[in-house]
């Protein structure tokens, strides 16, 4: 019998922006999301259990029956994160494959979620799913057939996070009012873009159509600000480094990302701001509004995956600053919010320059007191 990789979901929590380790997990309580898309199931090493999403490839093959998950398997997870979704820690598995079936065979043959694995199982083994929708019972998922879903719309970039989606959307048209209905289980709306790139680079998404329940983004954006390094000692007591940025593409979409370790070596001294790139192969997280300099409600890291692609147009994106002023009266209901706010004022009186240690590492950095009056 497989042995399970203990602490492997809490190392993968605490290994946050780096490359996470394949592990043995037990799998259960596979079940369909409303939307269609995605499945939900609890996935546990043996010593912490968690709640995952199995996304992309993964869900696609059980949606056509390729891949069979039953209660109690042992898979093997080759590519997944932890994101923090809802203040609820959450695994997003999107490469997996069967290594020991709860009937007791093996079953890791021709049970890869890999995209070139070719899967064969007996119609008997077929999953059961239960549709997550109220006063609907338990129902045996038959085996989908691509025929009859629903034509889909016309090529170009789409905020779907679903690889099925984004792949139908390039190849059969469909009317506004279907576009508006395909679009609309993963509670996004169409929007209109320039063209993309032909050949691999076609499924562009845009930065407002980002979430955490896929990994299999790309993005065309333009390197607004990076700044500069800081140094870190990992657990392991090696020296790392990382670095932010900030991020914007053609539909007006901001975003801040964080380049960890590896990913910071390796691109540090390429990046350029004002330059045009594409990302793919990062995480998307929630963010943390405490340290945030955009307004996103996700932001990016980037990790050993990570790859980024100088674009040969580095034409079509233009920044603009948007801002939110906050009238100093109604500032204090920001307090304690731990998130960045925009103001408009005249300076009225500067301090003197002075110095304030920092806690993490004791740096001194330069501190000045000013005060500010605004119209009101």
């Amino acid at each position: 019998m497989a042995t399970l990789t203990a602490r492997a979901l809490q190392l993968a929590k605490e290994q946050a922006g780096a490359q996470t380790e394949a592990a043995i997990l037990k799998v259960s309580n596979v079940e369909k999301l409303p939307n269609g898309k995605f499945f939900s199931c609890q996935l546990t090493d043996g010593t912490q259990t968690m709640k995952g999403r199995l996304v992309s490839q993964i869900a696609r093959k059980l949606l056509d029956n390729s891949l069979q998950l039953h209660d109690g398997d042992i898979i093997k997870v080759s590519d997944f994160v932890i994101n923090n979704v809802n203040n609820e820690d959450m695994a997003l598995v999107s490469e997996l494959e069967v290594v020991e079936s709860s009937g007791g065979s093996n079953s890791s043959a021709g049970q890869s979620s890999k995209p070139d694995a070719v899967a064969a199982t007996p119609a008997k083994q077929q999953m059961h799913v239960k549709q997550e929708q109220e006063n609907t019972p338990p129902a045996v998922t038959p085996a989908f057939t691509p025929a009859a879903a629903k034509p889909a719309f016309t090529p170009g970039p789409t905020p779907s996070p679903s690889e099925q989606v984004r792949t139908n959307l390039a190849m059969t048209p469909a009317t506004g009012v279907e576009r508006e209905q395909q679009l609309s289980p993963l509670g996004l709306t169409p929007s209109s873009t320039t063209p993309v790139p032909v050949g691999s680079r076609a499924r562009v998404q845009p930065i407002k159509a980002l979430n955490p329940y896929d990994t299999q983004w790309t993005i065309k954006a333009k390197l607004v600000r990076k700044a500069p390094p800081r140094s870190f000692n990992s657990r392991a007591g090696a020296p790392s480094r990382v670095f932010n940025v900030e991020l914007a593409d053609a539909e007006g979409g901001q975003i801040q990302g964080t380049f960890w370790r590896e990913s910071a070596d390796k691109y540090l001294d390429t990046l350029q701001e004002g330059k045009v790139y594409y990302f793919s192969k990062f995480q998307v997280k929630p963010a943390n509004k405490q340290y945030a300099t955009v307004k996103n409600d996700y932001e990016l890291h980037f990790d050993n995956r990570t790859e980024v692609e100088e674009a040969a147009d580095q034409s079509g994106i233009t920044v603009s600053h948007q801002v939110d002023v906050v009238p100093f009266d109604k500032l204090l209901r920001y307090v304690g919010r731990k998130m960045p706010v925009d103001i408009l004022g005249v300076v009225v009186s500067c301090g003197g320059l002075g110095t304030i240690k920092r806690k993490a590492d004791q740096t001194e950095l330069p501190r000045r007191d000013v005060t500010l009056a605004d119209s009101r």
